[in-house]
């Protein structure tokens, strides 16, 4: 009985989370002029074709990313280029990103260019 309630909450939750993710992804944006603004940690979800998974997005001031989840690894370096946020990694791992800052709360949309996988992630606040 315990099972079936939480896989129902699962459920509920990644439909609320594929909703939010897809909402906020291709379009608008906080305007970024240097990718140092994006510097910290970062903690979401990715939303894959099958699930979602938490995941943690590591950004240094050289524009460097470190990207880690359940089965998931991937780096490479971000890019400004004509005012839209780019990231290159290896692999398939390459893509958007679109920062919203809304009431003083920054959120950063990750969408990679073949659509497989989209992500939102919270800045996590310095310690």
């Amino acid at each position: 009985m315990k099972r079936r309630g939480l896989a129902r909450a699962a459920r509920a939750g990644l439909a609320l989370l594929v909703g939010v993710v897809s909402g906020g992804c291709a379009t608008g944006g906080a305007r970024v002029t240097d990718v140092r603004q994006l510097a910290g940690v970062w903690q979401g979800w990715l939303v894959g074709p099958n699930d979602a998974r938490p995941a943690i997005l590591a950004i240094l001031g050289d524009g460097t990313f470190a990207l880690e989840s359940r089965l998931i690894q991937a780096s490479g370096e971000i890019t400004l280029a004509g005012g839209e946020l780019r990231f290159e990694g290896g692999g398939a791992w390459h893509g958007t990103l679109v920062l919203k800052d809304a009431s003083g709360r920054r959120t950063l949309n990750l969408e990679r260019a073949d659509r497989a996988f989209r992500g939102r992630f919270v800045e996590k606040p310095a310690s």
